[in-house]
């Protein structure tokens, strides 16, 4: 039996798109004042480089624990508590003046991040039903890829010595606005702890699905079709993260200006856009999804 809707339409709007456009600025950010950080800190550009990597690694632990948090506090106050780690992360980030805590920090609000982007689709559904639902995945789609889009543009309007400090700290104001709304949608949806079919525990998962693990029960892991997942999907955010955090800093070294190596990574960016408003249209019009991957991972090669 399905939960009533306890949140508006224009609420979920609102808290969907507010959170989405912050689920990549806050990494796609760093990425053109890359080499100011580092120049600031006194590290190298390796050392500073490993800040780029930390979006894969928190989604990979993050994508383990978020699940298991949420059927336990459900799902809006785990999105209220990610909100505030990203809340601080970014708040504090800006005035810190030595490596290892920025990193820490960075950490803090990759992980805020990584809880929202696992846990936002999950709420949708459990708080969305038909068209509503389709239009709430698509804001999500389409404004995460915006979220990407102008991240690196922040970089664009500041100088200084202290420029990168306020092209990263400027994006704690949208996300104290996603926080102040989380705290609405949670006075609403109380303790929601999602309903079975909408966030199903990975032992529940191996138990039904027979054909692809032909030992009920058994772990994930001796899942033919839950290892093709995986490895699809970490490749392709292995890619997208190594375009997010090093195509500013690659063009740079080529003898691009910063501000431009800043548009390069905006435009691939507005690119998801595109993407995040037209598949869902397209997928609603296929009869199979298995010839999307393929052609779509030929022209990445």
């Amino acid at each position: 039996m399905s939960k009533a809707v306890k949140v508006g339409f224009g609420l979920a709007v609102f808290a969907v798109a507010i959170t989405a456009i912050n689920l990549r600025a806050g990494v796609s950010s760093l990425a053109p004042v890359i080499g100011q950080v580092a120049e600031s800190f006194g590290v190298s550009s390796s050392t500073a480089g490993i800040l780029t990597s930390l979006p894969g690694f928190c989604f990979a632990i993050m994508g383990w624990l978020a699940v298991p948090i949420a059927r336990r506090l459900g799902l809006s106050p785990t999105l209220v508590a990610g909100s505030v780690a990203l809340l601080v992360g970014l708040a504090i980030r800006p005035f810190i003046d030595s490596y290892l805590p920025f990193f820490v920090l960075t950490v803090v609000l990759v992980a805020g991040i990584a809880v929202a982007n696992i846990l936002l689709p999950a709420w949708v559904k459990e708080h969305s039903r038909g068209t509503n639902q389709v239009r709430l995945m698509m804001t999500y789609t389409a404004m995460l890829g915006a979220s990407g889009a102008i991240g690196p543009l922040s970089a664009l309007f500041f100088s200084g010595s202290s420029a990168w400090r306020w092209a990263l700290g400027v994006w704690v104001v949208p996300v104290i606005v996603q926080t102040i709304v989380w705290a609405i949608v949670l006075s609403k949806t109380k303790r929601d702890i999602p309903s079975t079919g909408v966030m199903p525990d990975p032992d529940e998962l191996a138990e039904a699905s027979p054909k692809a693990n032909s030992n009920p029960g058994g772990s994930l892991l001796k899942s033919p079709t839950a290892i093709a997942m995986l490895l699809f999907f970490g490749i392709q955010s292995a890619g997208a993260y190594a375009q997010m955090g090093w195509l500013p800093a690659i063009l740079v070294e080529d003898g691009v200006r910063e501000s431009t190596a800043s548009i390069a990574l905006a435009l691939l960016g507005g690119f998801n856009v595109i993407g995040g408003v037209l598949m869902p249209w397209l997928l609603s019009r296929l009869n199979s999804v298995v010839p999307l991957p393929i052609i779509l991972g030929a022209i990445t090669t």
